[in-house]
C-alpha cells in the first residue's frame, strides 16, 4: 500500500479557450494531490501471473479565486467576478484508478489480457455533474510468438494486439470553463467539450532484437 500527498502553490490549471481555440491556462493559489494506491500480485503457476492495483484520488483547490467573464445575451463579455473555487475537486484528475493485468506464458508464447477502469472527471471548475465525464473501463489482448532465434538473426518475434475489445463508446477526456449571465450574476455557469476514444483497434508488429 502507497500513500501520497503533494502539495502546490500556484499549480498551473486549465479554464477554457481563448477564440483561436487554444487552452487557457491559470494559477490556484494553492492545491494538494493525495491519495491511496493497492497493489497485489499472485503467480499463481509457472506460467500464469496476475497483477492488480487500484488508487483513490484526492485532488483538490485549497485556495482558489479567480476572475470568471460575464456576458451579455449576444454573447459580448461585458465584465469580470471574482469566483471562489476552493475546496473543489481539480478538473481533470480522475478519483478511481484500477488496472487488472493477467499474463499467461509458455514456450515461445505468451498472451496479456488488460484491463483499465477510470472513473469519473470534472471538465470545469464549479464541478457541475451533469458536465463530468462517466467513468469507463476497457479491455485490450496482446498475443505475441517468438518465431526464430539464432547468433545470426537475432530473435524474431510477432505480436498482434487488439484494443478497446468491446468496442465500447466513451469519452476519453475534456475540458470546460465558467461564466455568469448578466441577467443572473448569482448563478456561474458552466460548459465543457470532450475527446472521444476511439473504437476497436488492431496492430501487429515484428520486432529483430539482439542481445
Amino acid at each position: 500500500m502507497n500513500l501520497f500527498y503533494m502539495w502546490f502553490n500556484n499549480e498551473v490549471i486549465f479554464f477554457g479557450v481563448n477564440d483561436d481555440g487554444n487552452r487557457l491556462t491559470d494559477n490556484a493559489e494553492s492545491s494538494y494531490h493525495s491519495g491511496v494506491e493497492l497493489s497485489a500480485a499472485i503467480q499463481s503457476s509457472d506460467a500464469l501471473r496476475f497483477d492488480a492495483n487500484f488508487s483513490y484520488n484526492f485532488n483538490r483547490y485549497n485556495r482558489y479565486i479567480t476572475n470568471v467573464v460575464v456576458f451579455d445575451p449576444s454573447f459580448n463579455t461585458v465584465g469580470v467576478i471574482a469566483s471562489d473555487f476552493s475546496d473543489n475537486t481539480i478538473p481533470g484528475f480522475p478519483e478511481l484508478i484500477g488496472n487488472l493485468i493477467v499474463d499467461y506464458r509458455a514456450d515461445r508464447f505468451r498472451l496479456t489480457y488488460r484491463f483499465r477502469g477510470i472513473g469519473r472527471q470534472f471538465v470545469e471548475s464549479s464541478n457541475n455533474d451533469s458536465l463530468s465525464i462517466a467513468g469507463f473501463g476497457i479491455s485490450s489482448v496482446t498475443g505475441s510468438v517468438n518465431l526464430a532465434e539464432s547468433s545470426l538473426f537475432g530473435r524474431v518475434s510477432l505480436s498482434a494486439s487488439v484494443n478497446n475489445i468491446f468496442d465500447k463508446l466513451y469519452i476519453q477526456s475534456g475540458y470546460g470553463g465558467n461564466s455568469f449571465n448578466d441577467t443572473n450574476l448569482n448563478y456561474i455557469d458552466a460548459w465543457g467539450a470532450y475527446f472521444a476514444s476511439s473504437g476497436r483497434s488492431f496492430y501487429t508488429q515484428i520486432t529483430v532484437a539482439f542481445d
